[in-house]
């Protein structure tokens, strides 16, 4: 993918809605079952780590999620999911900053 905008149109903000809720997505230790264990081997490793797109989806966060031919969600793109968790480091951050003032007011008001 490329991520100039000369090659983008239709180009406008986005805040995902109720991006606080990321923070109750449980990440997952698991194992493949044998019809998939290949991925253990290309990984070498006994567990996994990672989230469930059913418990994605559940929380309304559609735009990682991926489905497969019977449009059944089947993945989550990483990619798009590191987006996510930015733009709640931004709310977060914003929050961060207002709780700052705020304890500077109280100090100054003593």
């Amino acid at each position: 993918f490329t991520s100039t905008k000369k090659l983008k149109k239709d180009i406008q903000s986005y805040t995902p809605e109720d991006i606080k809720k990321l923070l109750s997505l449980d990440l997952k230790k698991f194992k493949y079952k044998r019809s998939r264990r290949e991925i253990h081997d290309s990984f070498n490793r006994e567990w996994m780590h990672g989230y469930l797109v059913e418990d994605l989806a559940e929380l309304g966060f559609e735009e990682p999620v991926t489905y497969d031919e019977n449009g059944e969600p089947n993945g989550i793109n990483y990619g798009l999911m590191s987006m996510l968790v930015l733009e709640l480091v931004k709310v977060q951050q914003a929050e961060i900053e207002s709780l700052k003032e705020e304890v500077l007011r109280l100090k100054d008001s003593k």
